[in-house]
């Protein structure tokens, strides 16, 4: 519709103009040096680029306002034929070309498509658009893609001792180790740093809930439970052998979103 209208609009400027200068006593090589020196970059800058622009810069407030006559305009180039001709001319060049021009474009292309356009105006920067096109690839992510693999995860006895944990906290530099059972099985989550506030306590009084994902589980649904439920940790557990696989934090699950994050 924007491309039948704006080819129309050059079109009637340009002999809106020609018949203006008609009306004055000109010769032909006058006609053309004013065309082409004047009137054309003056039609080119006033019909082109600045109402783009313009629109561009105000889509949100302007685009209701001409709503209306964009349906009207659609309506009436469609009813007319105009739509169709430029349509099954397109189809033709894209045959002859080689390109498949009825295949459907998806929600994501078209959204690459508008980003594209957003930084090339620079309404959108470069970082933005990394983080636009990372949260539409984190939906088909799973925690097993980000998680830490079980065999180089340190843990910890619910049972341990205050020495037992400084000894741990002097070797490792963790946050947070997920504490194990006598059966070996995932129970809770240590933060070191309440060991360090609270050392007379014991290890299973310090304890934090820990939860436990599924390896296909999505990373959106996984940091949705964890950021509701207050987890700051959780296990990756196999289904069907209940075998643990590995574990992620809330960081690992956010950093497919915005990049690396300095250790927490």
């Amino acid at each position: 519709t924007i491309l039948i209208g704006n080819n129309i609009a050059n079109y009637f400027g340009s002999y809106g103009l020609a018949a203006i200068l008609g009306t004055f006593e000109l010769t032909t090589v006058t006609l053309i040096v004013i065309n082409v020196v004047i009137l054309t970059p003056l039609l080119f800058v006033f019909g082109e680029i600045l109402p783009k622009d313009l629109f561009r810069t105000h889509t949100d407030s302007w685009s209701y306002g001409v709503s209306g006559f964009l349906i009207f305009a659609k309506n009436l180039f469609y009813y007319t034929g105009l739509t169709p001709i430029v349509q099954l001319f397109g189809a033709m060049v894209g045959g002859m070309s080689g390109e498949a021009s009825g295949t459907p474009i998806t929600g994501r292309q078209r959204m690459s498509q508008l980003m594209q356009e957003g930084v090339g105006a620079g309404v959108l920067t470069e970082a933005q658009t990394t983080l636009v096109d990372r949260s539409l690839t984190l939906r088909k992510k799973t925690v097993e893609e980000e998680m830490v693999p079980w065999v180089r995860v340190v843990t910890l006895s619910v049972d341990a001792t205050r020495e037992q944990r400084e000894h741990i906290m002097r070797r490792r530099n963790f946050s947070r180790l997920p504490l194990l059972d006598r059966a070996g099985h995932p129970v809770g989550v240590l933060r070191l740093l309440d060991a360090v506030l609270d050392p007379s306590a014991s290890t299973s009084d310090l304890m934090e809930p820990l939860a436990t994902f599924a390896p296909d589980t999505p990373i959106r649904d996984a940091l949705r439970t964890m950021r509701q439920e207050k987890y700051a940790m959780a296990v990756i557990v196999h289904p069907r052998t209940n075998r643990k696989l590995g574990i992620v934090t809330i960081k690992d699950l956010v950093e497919p979103l915005t990049g690396e994050l300095a250790v927490w």
